[in-house]
């Protein structure tokens, strides 16, 4: 029996965080950004905070999206 989360409940966490980060920086888009699969609404999201002039991987890391942050 592993300890480690099973990838859905991983997968699963990451969108969560990613609805944060949608509902801090772009509430009137959540719904269009969650109908993109996960890799595109990652690019999306990021080609979008650098157009606000944001650092894309530091809002990623403060969200908790990035893979440094992840505690498996």
């Amino acid at each position: 029996m592993s300890e480690h989360l099973p990838q859905e409940d991983h997968d699963l966490e990451r969108m969560v965080r990613l609805n944060r980060l949608l509902e801090t920086h772009f509430p009137d888009d959540i719904e269009f950004i969650m109908g993109m699969d996960e890799q595109d609404a990652l690019g999306f999201v990021y080609g979008q905070l650098l157009e606000l002039g944001e650092d894309p991987d530091e809002v990623l890391e403060q969200h908790g999206i990035t893979e440094d942050h992840d505690e498996i």
